[in-house]
């Protein structure tokens, strides 16, 4: 059985609906207190920044980057630079 071809504008639509949905939610970049994240895991922190409990990365916000999907094991981050939009997988 040979693999379907995959719609690539489709794919693009919903990366890019994805991240103007993570978006709409999280807070201006800033730099989180102590007290803030004290007694969080790594995964929590980046849940809270994503929910805008916690100020978002200044990097995120320079590069117009934002995380598209956040799963234990699994991180992929939608880049959207210009025309192309790049994946990237930790």
């Amino acid at each position: 059985m040979s693999p379907q071809p995959t719609d690539t504008a489709a794919v693009l639509a919903e990366w890019h609906a994805r991240a103007a949905e993570v978006r709409s939610r999280m807070a201006p970049p800033g730099v989180a207190r102590p007290e803030q994240v004290a007694g969080l895991s790594g995964m929590q922190v980046f849940e809270a920044i994503f929910s805008g409990t916690l100020p978002s990365i200044f990097i995120g916000d320079t590069e117009g980057e934002v995380a598209r999907l956040l799963a234990m094991g699994d991180c992929g981050v939608t880049v959207a630079t210009g025309d192309g939009v790049g994946l990237a997988g930790l």
